[in-house]
């Protein structure tokens, strides 16, 4: 953040936090590279160019969200159904909400238009707020559960983030964030699982994964949480 002023241990741990995704970016470009994954590295060029600054830790890089969920996205590829797809996707999936990019600037950034339009349409669908509007999240969820690289997206999304609230957010919004992930994003992850059960190996290691952190994050929590509303998602 310009004009910010840091102590000598907030400058070494960003420098740190630097090293550390200089190294995993270079890993992430290789391995695109190598899998001919072409128009996700295009993808991952143009979202590192419009996605500066850090993470609420105020010490690791605002991109290294994008790479950390695209080397382990990597790791599930041969499980998916569209892979390069979903990478890319990845790359792109806050650039609408939160850096005012248009889902027509995504339809322009890739060489194959088919490609192109499945990855801006996936990127608006995981897109909570769209110009400071909010939208209706209910009807979003639904939308994500019928789309094959959406309803992937979103969950390795939810794990990136749970993992970076400990320390940063408050009790409350780690409980909200508990929620959600309750109440709409597992089960549009059950749904799009019967939509599309060649992903079936990919949707349960995503839940299994997300109902492991509710667990230990909820075990970690200061006080007892109340009983999470009922699912808000209707398929």
């Amino acid at each position: 953040m310009q004009g910010e002023e840091l102590t000598h241990g907030q400058m070494e741990a960003r420098m740190e936090a630097a090293a550390a995704h200089a190294k995993r970016l270079l890993v992430l470009r290789h391995l695109l590279i190598g899998s001919g994954y072409h128009e996700a590295l295009t993808a991952l060029e143009f979202a590192k160019r419009h996605t500066p600054g850090y993470r609420k830790d105020k010490v690791t890089p605002n991109f290294d969200h994008q790479v950390s969920i695209a080397l382990h996205a990597y790791t599930l590829k041969d499980t998916l159904l569209f892979p390069e797809q979903v990478l890319a996707t990845v790359m792109t999936h806050d650039l609408i909400e939160d850096e005012g990019i248009s889902e027509s600037d995504l339809r322009e950034l890739f060489r194959n238009p088919e490609f192109a339009r499945e990855i801006a349409t996936a990127t608006d669908l995981l897109s909570k707020e769209v110009r400071g509007v909010k939208r209706d999240e209910r009807a979003l969820f639904q939308a994500m559960a019928r789309n094959p690289i959406a309803s992937i997206v979103k969950p390795f999304d939810r794990i990136n983030n749970h993992q970076g609230m400990p320390g940063v957010f408050t009790p409350e919004k780690i409980r909200s964030y508990l929620v959600e992930t309750e109440t709409l994003i597992l089960p549009m992850v059950k749904q799009a699982k019967q939509n599309f059960r060649h992903q079936t190996l990919a949707y349960e290691n995503l839940t299994w994964t997300l109902k492991s952190q509710i667990a230990l994050v909820r075990g970690l929590m200061p006080s007892p949480e109340p009983e999470h509303e009922p699912s808000a998602f209707q398929p």
